[in-house]
């Protein structure tokens, strides 16, 4: 089963910066880190961590993230096909222990749309999404949105010659999805064994 697209994904450059460690940790050490994915996506880490308790404060900055790398996931529970739409996130992660306790985030994405996946019309549409001042709370399991801001949402509703909507069965069942997976699984499942035996 795949889980991101396109298959190979390269990675690069990656700048990786840890200063003034010590041990016994004596205070937090700046620690850093930045890479590209496929020349799109761009991430970069930056913050400190005191490698004796595990607190620490972390900046997170993810840029250009296509959507569509997401595609086998989502197609696995719809019948859509993401086309376009890139996401963005800025955070600050406080960490106890080794572990996130709090999270503040804003997270954006620009020119998302989806097409039907049998009629490649579109389904949805939207220039931006932007949650604003999201604040997660993970000791309390509390979420807290600021703001949330559509802009120019747009979608495709009508009734077909038959009767029913043109975004009718769009949602997979769960055992529709297993069983397409168990079917593709068992047509790649002969091909492999005939190479072996003809090798």
């Amino acid at each position: 089963r795949e889980f991101l697209e396109p298959e190979v994904m390269s990675v690069t450059p990656i700048s990786i910066g840890v200063q003034d460690v010590h041990w016994p940790a004596e205070r937090p050490s700046p620690l850093s880190l930045a890479l590209s994915v496929n020349d799109a996506a761009r991430l970069t880490v930056t913050g400190d961590l005191h490698a004796g308790n595990g607190n620490g404060k972390t900046g997170i900055e993810l840029s250009g993230f296509p959507l569509s790398w997401l595609h086998p996931l989502v197609h696995q529970q719809a019948r859509t096909d993401l086309a376009t739409g890139a996401l963005s996130l800025d955070s600050e992660i406080t960490l106890a222990d080794f572990a996130p306790a709090m999270a503040l985030a804003n997270v954006a994405i620009d020119d998302f749309s989806t097409v039907l996946h049998n009629t490649q019309e579109q389904a949805f549409a939207l220039r931006g999404l932007r949650v604003n001042e999201l604040q997660v709370d993970v000791t309390a399991q509390d979420v807290v949105i600021g703001e949330v801001r559509l802009d120019q949402p747009e979608g495709s509703l009508h009734v077909l010659e038959d009767g029913t909507i043109n975004i009718n069965g769009v949602v997979r069942e769960f055992e529709e999805a297993e069983a397409e997976t168990e079917t593709e699984e068992g047509t790649e499942t002969p091909e492999t064994s005939n190479e072996t035996e003809s090798g």
